[in-house]
């Protein structure tokens, strides 16, 4: 009973059809692999999303975190107190807790938002983790093709990857869409940029 966010199993399903909404809209500026490699913002975001996602590969929770955005860190922590303390029972709490390897949400609250992060994603991995010869292997054949980066503000930008890595005696390859936010003079991931966005009506709809 882990609060999910960030890029997930259901992320990939909806990245074909988030892409075509903004690709055919004709809204925003894509950018294809040569514009890439002239124009400097799409660059340093492309790198950005393809390190943040092999460090995630690799279980370097500690580099990964410094990738993401502050904003996102504080609202994830905020996500998972208020998703243990709505806990139906105490024993899903608990069981909870105990996953996370933390006795108390107040744990949860007195960390930083990194340190909640890396405890989260150590979490999510566990299973993955006790095997770190297939850990090995799928780092050290990950592989990233960057296949659009689209700006849709000045602050927002999203990269769509092909990843592609050795799973035992299999290729393995998928799509992901990586959402990237300004963050002074750098570019850093958004855990938040692809959730449903809420907001009043301005006018009545007829």
């Amino acid at each position: 009973m882990i609060r999910q966010s960030g890029y997930s199993g259901a992320l990939r399903a909806r990245v074909v059809w988030v892409w075509v909404a903004l690709s055919t809209a004709g809204l925003f500026p894509a950018w294809g692999q040569a514009r890439q490699e002239r124009d400097p913002v799409a660059a340093a975001a492309a790198e950005t999303a393809q390190g943040y996602m092999r460090a995630m590969a690799s279980q370097e929770f500690e580099k990964a975190v410094k990738l993401v955005e502050k904003a996102s860190l504080e609202s994830m922590q905020a996500d998972q107190v208020e998703f243990l303390k709505a806990a139906p029972t105490m024993k899903h709490e608990e069981a909870a807790l105990a996953r996370l390897g933390v006795a108390d949400i107040s744990v949860l609250e007195k960390m930083t938002p990194e340190e909640v992060f890396v405890l989260r994603s150590k979490a999510q991995f566990a299973e993955k983790a006790d095997n770190q010869e297939l850990v090995q292997q799928i780092s050290s054949t990950l592989k990233f093709q960057v296949l659009a980066v689209v700006k849709e503000t000045s602050q927002l930008i999203h990269v769509l990857l092909r990843s592609s890595h050795a799973r035992g005696e299999k290729r393995v390859s998928a799509l992901d869409l990586v959402s990237l936010v300004q963050e002074g003079k750098t570019w850093k991931i958004s855990l938040n940029a692809q959730e449903p966005q809420i907001a009043e009506l301005t006018e009545p709809v007829k």
